[in-house]
């Protein structure tokens, strides 16, 4: 039942001036104007929502006709609820003209059509809905293969367009949430949700595995950049996601490209961001080349073989040398400046990197410090240690 064929019926069948249908959003606090006939423009939102939702509670006594609509001659309002299953889905609203209210009969009628129109929203929604992921879901798959031509065809689909700024985002567990888990799956649902409001233009799957989506960007894309990535961090904390995002890519055959970009900072992310945040391809930094390597097919050497020595020791002793190390080498073997970004002196921070020598048969000032940089990351993506290490947020 199209919104327009339930304004244009209902007001001939109350011989009425006007009559308009209204959606209420999901949140239940604003209306949206579906359908008016005759064709007008929606009211003004704060003054037009305030009054149509007092009307809820009101009924009969709710507002009247001329605060709806100042510039039409009506004599009465006629508001009627549209309900489906207890859920308050909008609002039908009709006007009637000078000196001639509404009839009891008229009423009921009119509650009778809402009640269907309830009704058929929610089954038309249910079915766009069904629609509208079978076609994310297809995105996606076609991103996955590299097809950037048909998942362009698809994200135009739901009004996503590839030729424009845009992100990819992939969001996995974090904090030691599984996939599969009930816990994940609610918190994707809501992460999902939230996501797709980040953005004028989403396509976003929401589970029941990882999070995806594309998020189409605003004409002035360096700053909706800066606001998607702000509003990420806090979803991935809010909800213990490890939420990772592409570069901005505009156009359609970078796409696969920026999916890949998404997953891979996703993947990283677990490993970096603790309990949950998002972190940006751009920020990866070396990660983004090791990231594919497996634990089976990485180099198990001198130089891992001492990471590993100082992952058990901090275990068992509740200290931090790996991240002492990490820092250090971060910084280019500058004592000082290591030692102000982990808030130590700088003799503790010579005591410390003297022990790491000690326990792992390194010297730090002739060993080859890329790998063993490298070996660190490595042990990080692995999953060993499991705490965080980077500040990334």
């Amino acid at each position: 039942m199209p919104a327009r064929s339930v304004t244009r019926g209902m007001r001939r069948l109350l011989g009425a001036e006007i009559c308009q249908l209204y959606r209420l959003d999901r949140d239940g606090t604003a209306l949206s104007l579906l359908s008016s006939a005759p064709a007008m423009a929606e009211p003004e939102a704060v003054s037009a929502t305030a009054l149509l939702l007092a009307a809820f509670e009101d009924g009969a006594s709710g507002p009247r006709a001329r605060a709806l609509w100042p510039g039409l001659d009506v004599s009465a309002l006629l508001v009627t609820p549209l309900i489906s299953g207890g859920e308050r889905l909008g609002l039908l609203c009709a006007g009637a003209p000078p000196r001639r209210p509404f009839t009891g009969e008229e009423t009921e009628m009119a509650r009778a059509v809402a009640h269907l129109a309830a009704i058929a929203i929610k089954r038309a929604e249910l079915i766009e809905g069904l629609t509208n992921a079978n076609i994310v879901k297809d995105l996606f798959e076609a991103l996955s293969s590299g097809d950037s031509a048909f998942a362009a065809t698809k994200a135009g689909e739901v009004r996503c367009d590839l030729s424009r700024p845009y992100l990819m985002l992939c969001a996995e567990p974090a904090g030691g949430l599984e996939q599969g888990s009930g816990e994940w799956r609610a918190a994707a649902e809501l992460l999902g949700r939230e996501v797709s409001e980040l953005a004028a233009r989403a396509a976003v799957e929401a589970g029941p595995g990882p999070v995806r989506a594309v998020l189409s960007l605003g004409s002035r894309a360096s700053e909706s950049v800066e606001d998607v990535v702000r509003g990420c961090r806090e979803l991935g904390r809010r909800h213990g996601a490890a939420v990772g995002l592409s570069e901005p890519h505009d156009s359609p055959g970078g796409s696969a490209r920026a999916y890949h970009q998404a997953l891979d900072a996703a993947m990283i992310g677990r490993a970096l961001l603790g309990d949950g945040g998002a972190i940006g391809y751009a920020e990866v930094g070396a990660y983004r080349y090791l990231v594919h390597i497996g634990a089976e097919n990485a180099p198990h050497d001198r130089m891992r073989a001492a990471v590993d020595r100082l992952i058990d020791y901090d275990a068992r002793r509740r200290t931090a040398l790996l991240d002492t190390l990490e820092r250090y080498l971060a910084e280019r073997r500058s004592v000082i400046e290591s030692a102000r970004e982990l808030f130590i002196h700088p003799n503790t921070l010579r005591q410390r990197l003297g022990r790491i020598e000690e326990l792992t048969g390194l010297n730090l000032d002739e060993d080859d410090l890329l790998s063993l940089e490298l070996a660190i990351k490595l042990a990080r993506l692995h999953g060993r240690p499991g705490e965080a290490a980077a500040k990334a947020r």
